[in-house]
């Protein structure tokens, strides 16, 4: 380890009047020689004002050269499968295969 930041970002967090992000977890988390990373993240939310609190949701997230990406945002279920080969990250989202290219 360098200690080098390779990259600063703002996490994305849900913005619903009177919900609150009660805590986000790292589920899977891939990483380029570049410093191109991914991630699967699972969100668990809580509300104020006796609203009824949302369900968790789960989000494939990436940053690379071109910036921050959201790349399946607040799914029910969790995505699974991550993979990354070369440039081409992949994952599962229910029965389907998703990928896209990190540069």
């Amino acid at each position: 380890m360098t200690g080098r930041v390779l990259h600063r970002a703002e996490i994305y967090v849900r913005t619903v009047h009177r919900t609150l992000l009660e805590f986000a977890e790292v589920l899977a988390l891939r990483a380029k020689p570049d410093g191109a990373i991914a991630w699967i993240q699972y969100d668990s939310y809580g509300t104020h004002g006796g609203l009824p609190t949302p369900p968790p949701a789960y989000s494939v997230f990436a940053i690379d050269g071109n910036g921050f990406h959201t790349l399946t945002p607040e799914l029910p279920s969790a995505p699974s499968a991550l993979a990354l080969s070369g440039s081409l990250l992949s994952w599962t989202n229910e029965a389907n295969r998703e990928s896209t290219i990190l540069d």
